[in-house]
């Protein structure tokens, strides 16, 4: 049965793919003859769509909807039991067989453009289509088709496009009457009752279509009650799959909400479904596949030029630094609980935020340009008040704090000098510390927001949150070393990951090349991280921070090394150390420089 279906869905398709076999005669015999070929394919297109609109209107229009219903039947997940002698045996759906089944219907939406043929039939399509995408969507290999799911979502794409993509009534197709719809509404019911959505009440499906008026709001009061949680549902478990197949659908469907159908959405539903579609592109902006981060931005793109620039910037001002702050707030949380896949797209996310606040871009949305371009952004201000900061530091000292365990103790100093005061050149850890909630994979996500927010914020406003970092690690280690507060191995290691945050803020405002291994500082930026180095420095090596113990083993070995360190700055302090140690500029200079 399956290899006739297979067969039968192969000469419906066949029916709108006409190939006159002239053409390839025609190129052989005369290929400099350029507007004979032209000429062949408009006589094609025009019996395609002389065919296209007879099957649309032949029976007003329950044809069409009798083969798309037979379509869908092939679309049931659940196995079917087959029996073979007298043992009973269940098998599995052929997955061949539903992608030739949406195959067709993708021939149907494409050969059929008739607006009214397919607004008629819409909910039983979208119900069968939401269903076996739905089935589809499992993280068991052996039981989903990520084949499968993502043709269903294209499908279901092409068919709001082609009923919700014309609003004006003087676009639509009339050649399709209205009033003999009522077979196709009829067939699909059962169907649509079968696909129940969820939230949706299928019983109250309407059994008549309204006068040509009242269609299109009836059509819209339709729309905005039944689809937006599928749809954001629907985004939802794309997100979470590995698949990039299906993240790629993904952003199609954020196209049709955004851009292709936003004049049926009501205000409700437009901010609610637009910002789920919004942060999904957003969220794959970051995303290490550089085919979904294209596609991303020109989604963002498409949807920026829709809104104008008036209300994108509405938009940014409203949304974009309280959700920053929210998702510093919730994604400490989730690290901690081990949940790590929503971890990388809330970090995703937060990129994604913070990219779209940077202007006079070359490339829109790019985050390379972002990271590594001096670059304004306007939540820059926002960002750098104490409540932001104080959330910041909070936030990425838990992602950031070390796994003590995977620390060797080895506390070493490395002199390394420069002629250029402009070149920087990164410390290689080779140590290996890992991180005590997050993988390794994660933690590039983690690094890449810290050095776009210390992009974001600025170099002197930077600047400020690291030489806070290091009071605050100055403050809590005094009181320790006092006896007023009593070591907590939970805190220490907290001030290990907000130095390691202050690193990284370092890498942001030195707009950091990881391909090249080094940067190019502006003269501006050079004296900030100067005057930095000068303040930060002395309390790196003073008392309370340089001799705290990280165990009872290397104690001696940090007391050691601190005394060693503190001979060599007072060498310096009574310019015992001068410039002729080096081949330019003066000690203090090369020292800030290279700190």
């Amino acid at each position: 049965g399956e290899e006739c279906a297979m067969a039968i869905l192969s000469c419906i398709q066949s029916f709108f793919e006409l190939r006159n076999p002239l053409e390839n005669n025609v190129t052989k015999i005369a290929p400099h003859l350029d507007g004979v070929a032209c000429v062949i394919n408009e006589v094609q297109e025009s019996e395609t769509s002389t065919f296209a609109q007879g099957v649309g209107t032949a029976m007003g229009g329950a044809l069409v909807a009798r083969l798309v219903q037979g379509c869908l039947s092939l679309l049931s997940q659940e196995a079917e039991s087959v029996k073979i002698g007298v043992e009973t045996h269940s098998r599995k759906k052929n997955a061949k067989l539903q992608l030739e089944a949406l195959k067709t219907m993708r021939v149907f939406l494409e050969a059929i453009p008739m607006v009214g043929l397919w607004r008629s039939i819409l909910p039983g399509c979208f119900a069968g289509l939401y269903q076996s995408t739905l089935s589809n969507l499992r993280y068991s290999s052996a039981a989903s088709s990520h084949k499968v799911a993502s043709e269903s979502i294209l499908v279901l794409v092409l068919l709001m496009q082609q009923s919700l993509l014309s609003p004006n009534p003087n676009m639509r197709d009339d050649k399709f009457n209205g009033d003999d719809a009522d077979p196709i509404a009829s067939s699909l019911l059962a169907i649509a009752k079968q696909c129940k959505l969820p939230g949706c009440d299928n019983e109250a499906l309407p059994s008549k279509l309204l006068a040509a008026d009242d269609k299109l709001m009836k059509l819209k009061m339709e729309v905005n009650s039944r689809l937006p949680g599928p749809l954001s549902l629907l985004l939802s478990l794309i997100l979470t799959n590995n698949s990039n197949v299906l993240k790629k659908c993904g952003l199609d469907v954020c196209q049709l909400v955004l851009v292709d159908t936003s004049w049926y959405w009501d205000e409700e539903n437009a901010t609610k479904l637009g910002r789920r579609a919004l942060e999904y592109c957003l969220t794959l902006l970051s995303h290490s596949d550089v085919i979904l981060s294209q596609s991303a931005r020109k989604v963002l793109r498409c949807y920026k030029c829709h809104l104008g620039e008036t209300l994108w910037k509405r938009h940014l001002s409203q949304t974009i630094a309280p959700t920053i702050l929210e998702l510093l707030d919730m994604i400490p949380a989730f690290a901690q609980s081990g949940k790590e896949l929503e971890v990388q797209n809330y970090l995703r996310l937060l990129n994604g935020y913070v990219i779209m606040s940077f202007r006079d871009l070359r490339h829109e949305f790019d985050l390379r340009e972002c990271l590594l371009e001096n670059k304004k952004s306007d939540v820059g201000s926002a960002l750098s008040c104490s409540n932001a900061i104080e959330a910041m530091k909070r936030a990425f000292s838990v992602l950031l704090s070390p796994d003590v365990n995977s620390i060797l103790y080895s506390p070493m100093i490395q002199n390394q000098t420069s002629s250029d005061h402009a070149t920087v050149t990164k410390y290689n850890e080779s140590f290996g510390c890992r991180f005590r909630y997050v993988r390794d994979d994660t933690i590039v996500a983690v690094k890449q927001s810290v050095r776009l927010i210390s992009c974001a914020i600025g170099t002197k406003r930077s600047a400020l949150v690291i030489d806070s970092c290091f009071a605050e690690m100055f403050e809590s280690c005094s009181r320790m070393s006092s006896g007023k507060v009593i070591a907590n191995h939970e805190h220490r290691v907290q001030l290990a990951g907000l130095s390691i945050f202050a690193e990284e803020m370092i890498a942001g405002i030195c707009k950091w090349n990881e391909e090249e291994n080094s940067t190019r500082l502006s003269r501006s930026s050079i004296r900030v991280i100067s005057s930095l180095a000068s303040s930060v420095l002395p309390v790196i090596v003073s008392h309370p921070v340089w001799t705290l113990p990280t165990s009872f083993v290397c104690e001696f070995t940090a007391k050691h090394t601190s005394q060693n360190m503190k001979s060599w700055k007072h060498r310096i302090d009574n310019k015992e150390i001068t410039s002729k140690h080096y081949r330019h500029g003066t000690s203090a200079e090369v020292l800030n420089s290279n700190a």
